[in-house]
């Protein structure tokens, strides 16, 4: 398996304004099958509330070249703003640079994964290339944000309905593997 690891760090709020938060993000990426024109998968990531989903984006972007095998890509956000709400577009082309017409695309909707002072982590297997532009996005709630739980995987990250775990525990999960179809990385 192709492993593609960047330190894409994305200054999505105040830069410089002392503490801050991290999230690590972590995708699967699925196979090319022989048959599609689909050669690469751009990443973008954006504030919510700054980068609605139907619009084009600039900035900061991973492009991941595919492959014959599933491909990682994995990737660091950082904020001082942990109010953030994050929205992550995946963009699959035929060109490097995505400018191509007919590009399909994932969306996924990231509520409150920042914590300042803290690192989380979020991770998704891509199973397959989608055929469409989507009409709504993944909606991946805070509770499903990994962090600042150590032992046992929980079946939520968060303590009670109103609270995750980073709000009131000062420790920072270690990395975990990540599986898609038998395919295993550490994130």
């Amino acid at each position: 398996m192709p492993a593609l690891s960047a330190a894409l760090l994305c200054a999505v709020a105040c830069t410089g304004c002392g503490q801050e938060a991290v999230l690590d993000l972590q995708l699967m990426l699925p196979a090319v099958p022989t048959s599609s024109r689909v050669q690469y998968a751009q990443i973008q990531l954006g504030r919510a509330a700054d980068h609605p989903f139907e619009a084009a984006w600039g900035g900061e972007e991973l492009t991941v070249e595919l492959g014959e095998a599933p491909t990682l890509a994995q990737w660091s956000v950082v904020t001082a703003d942990p109010e953030t709400d994050l929205h992550v577009k995946v963009l699959f082309c035929e060109l490097r640079d995505c400018h191509d017409l007919g590009a399909t695309e994932l969306w996924y909707a990231i509520e409150h994964p920042f914590y300042l002072g803290r690192r989380t982590s979020w991770a998704a297997c891509v199973t397959a290339i989608p055929a469409d532009v989507p009409t709504d996005p993944v909606e991946v709630g805070r509770c499903e944000v990994h962090g600042c739980l150590v032992g046992d995987v929980p079946p939520s990250w968060c303590r009670t309905e109103t609270e995750h775990y980073c709000e009131t525990l000062d420790t920072d999960r270690p990395p975990e593997e990540l599986s898609c179809d038998g395919v295993h990385a550490s994130y």
